[in-house]
């Protein structure tokens, strides 16, 4: 955890010394998601798509013309939903229960984006990005069924990375601030499992952002205030 967060001081830094000579940005953004599971058939027969949210603060420092990199700090909840129904020896409807898989993790993506557009930008953006395991609970819920809430952060990894891409709009508002909005897919690739998977499977982490985000531009791109004086 601690060189986690010395990464992050670092990236921190790097941007805000750059942006004492270049134009960069600083904003929040935050919104829905859309999460699940794969890698084993366990979690495709029983488990579906679950609602969550995430949010967080960024940077991001322009090059020259259409590219820029992003990177930041977000706090992300990821994972399934897995319901089943009791019957008894009848056919019977006894009770159900609902189980929420919730992975809490702190997230690094960094990003390099490109858009195109005067005042309203649109923009692609790609890239890895790396979480933090914070925790990892289960909670058991439904008809007849005593609900619970367990801590299992113990079974899995600490750390996960994938790929990440996206796609949005920038809307200015007066001259130092704008509005953004993006939709983001983040597709994991490391097997999260700490412990063996039936069937030698695995679990990975997918999930589908809504990002709707406000900044502030500060700096200036001193080789092109010098060019105008001249």
């Amino acid at each position: 955890m601690k060189k986690f967060v010395f990464l992050l001081f670092i990236i921190f830094y790097t941007t805000l010394t750059f942006g004492q000579q270049n134009k960069f940005d600083i904003g929040a953004e935050a919104g829905p998601s859309l999460t699940f599971l794969r890698g084993n058939e366990i979690l495709k027969e029983f488990n579906r798509p679950m609602i969550s949210l995430s949010g967080g603060l960024f940077f991001k420092y322009h090059f020259p013309k259409t590219i820029s990199i992003k990177t930041g700090i977000a706090f992300e909840r990821k994972g399934a939903v897995a319901e089943a129904t009791f019957l008894d020896a009848n056919g019977n409807i006894t009770g159900n229960f609902k189980l929420n898989s919730n992975f809490d993790y702190v997230t690094t993506p960094i990003l390099i984006t490109t858009s195109v557009g005067k005042k309203v930008k649109f923009f692609v953006c790609a890239g890895p990005f790396f979480s933090y395991l914070i925790r990892h609970t289960l909670i058991n819920q439904g008809i007849n069924i005593v609900p619970t809430l367990g801590n299992n952060t113990f079974l899995y990894k600490p750390f996960d990375f994938g790929l990440t891409g996206g796609l949005g709009i920038t809307i200015p508002i007066k001259e130092k601030f704008y509005l953004s909005y993006e939709i983001r897919n983040n597709l994991g690739l490391y097997n999260i499992s700490d412990v063996p998977v039936f069937n030698n499977g695995t679990i990975k982490i997918n999930s589908t952002n809504v990002l709707i985000g406000f900044a502030y531009k500060f700096g200036t791109r001193e080789i092109l205030k010098n060019k105008n004086e001249l």
